[in-house]
């Protein structure tokens, strides 16, 4: 059944930058409930996220949409997306700033059970949230909705470092992810002893998740089969880290 639910926009600041994230909780229940810290596609911090946290929120959940870029920072197209990426990934260590800013926003909440917290990244958010798993913070379970796995480099000590699962949907014909690349990532995590999941749907492109995508000569194109069905197993993965 679905919860009434509590929205938060919150402003937090990493160094001299500004960012607005998003909270959405149920408005009864437990005093703490497991936190899901939201990581946001290549344009930014928009309504898709925040639709994300309340779906969550209805179920029971704490849901933290955080902002990576700054407060306002949407972009207009993807020329303008690639450029913020490309910002994010150019100071490693800045950018690892905020991703573990971000992750205590969350777990300063007061309704946040922190020995349950969970996040989820679509597109650039589950780059980047593979990112963050591998700086061993506690995170139970990494989800990661098509994203690409081209950046970041897989050694068996990167994936030793991550305490928790790391699941991967990804559409079974993402030109955005080459199967080499997941290859690339299976390998390393196996010498590690990394617990992962690969789940891969059929006729499925980029950025399956989100609805009104539709640009197919890009190989970007909503599927609501393959939403729903990563949607369901995401939440039964949840269910039996979490209860």
């Amino acid at each position: 059944e679905m919860s009434e639910i509590v929205e938060e926009v919150h402003g937090y600041s990493v160094g001299s930058e500004d960012f607005e994230g998003f909270f959405a909780y149920p408005k009864g229940g437990p005093a703490k409930v497991p936190g899901i810290l939201i990581f946001h596609e290549w344009k930014g911090h928009g309504d898709y996220v925040r639709r994300r946290a309340r779906m969550f929120a209805q179920l029971g959940y704490l849901a933290f949409a955080a902002d990576l870029y700054g407060k306002g920072k949407y972009a207009k197209d993807h020329e303008e997306a690639l450029k913020f990426v490309m910002s994010f990934f150019s100071d490693q260590e800045q950018g690892t700033e905020k991703l573990k800013s971000s992750l205590l926003q969350l777990t300063g909440h007061a309704r946040c059970d922190v020995t349950k917290v969970a996040s989820v990244g679509y597109c650039f958010g589950g780059m980047v949230g593979l990112w963050l798993a591998r700086t061993g913070v506690d995170i139970k379970l990494t989800a990661m909705f098509h994203s690409s796995l081209g950046v970041l480099p897989h050694t068996k000590e990167i994936y030793a470092a991550i305490p928790g699962t790391v699941v991967m949907f990804q559409g079974a014909i993402d030109p955005a992810l080459p199967s080499t690349d997941i290859d690339k990532f299976e390998a390393a995590a196996k010498e590690a002893n990394l617990d992962y999941i690969v789940v891969k749907f059929a006729n499925t492109v980029h950025s399956f998740t989100v609805e009104g995508m539709n640009d197919p000569a890009n190989g970007i194109v909503y599927n609501p089969l393959s939403d729903a069905r990563s949607w369901s197993m995401l939440l039964a993965l949840l269910q039996l880290k979490f209860h």
